[in-house]
């Protein structure tokens, strides 16, 4: 007998809701650990999502700068 496994889907997230969790890790100033918990999703993706974040707001500055 074979058994095949299935891969799970990923789950996607709105851009709301995205925002909605970084609003709270930064109004709470509490662990990324603890927010994902609240929200029953994965730390590891909250994590990328401060990430991404961050990320995009560097690029904005540096975008600013280079527009003066």
């Amino acid at each position: 007998m074979f058994t095949v496994s299935v891969p799970k889907k990923r789950r996607k997230y709105s851009t709301e809701f995205k925002i909605n969790i970084l609003k709270v890790y930064q109004d709470l100033k509490t662990s990324i650990t603890s927010v994902a918990l609240q929200h029953g999703i994965n730390t590891n993706s909250t994590i990328e999502l401060q990430w991404q974040a961050s990320e995009t707001l560097a690029l904005a500055e540096l975008i600013k700068v280079l527009a003066t």
